[in-house]
């Protein structure tokens, strides 16, 4: 497998291009409440990475000793903005459509995707000078072989 075809490869594309083609709602503070606006702003930056991996208990093969399946990795995506921004409708869509990796030629086992948690850091209300970053974690699954 070359590494534009590795499953990190098609993971990490998967993930950038969900997050950055989109546009999202810039949030302001007005009399102490916070209002979405209708003005947009994009993804500044987008980095994703794996965190860990897991792999199943090793079975015993008599032609080829132990066999062993990696069965998920645990995968971090980092996204800073320029602006506040509210991050609702993207959150909304990696749950209703999280993104995959169908089972081709290149990649012999489905990958699934899935949104497991997210920290945010959001500029002050007052005068911000920074935007929005948050932080997601996901399980990556791979079907077996």
């Amino acid at each position: 497998m070359s590494p534009e075809q590795t499953y990190s490869a098609a993971i990490y594309r998967a993930l950038i291009e969900r997050v950055t083609q989109v546009d999202y709602p810039v949030v302001s503070y007005k009399d102490g409440l916070m209002v979405v606006g209708e003005e947009l702003a994009r993804c500044k930056t987008a980095i994703a990475g794996p965190l860990s991996a897991r792999w199943d208990a090793p079975q015993v093969n008599k032609q080829h000793g132990y066999l062993r399946e990696r069965r998920e990795w645990q995968w971090e995506l980092v996204l800073r903005f320029d602006r506040h921004v509210n991050l609702e409708a993207l959150e909304a869509s990696l749950e209703d459509d999280p993104p995959s990796i169908a089972r081709d030629a290149q990649h012999g086992r489905q990958v699934d995707i899935l949104l497991t948690s997210a920290r945010y850091v959001n500029p002050p209300q007052a005068a911000p000078s920074s935007g929005t970053e948050a932080v997601y974690t996901f399980k990556v699954q791979l079907t077996p072989v």
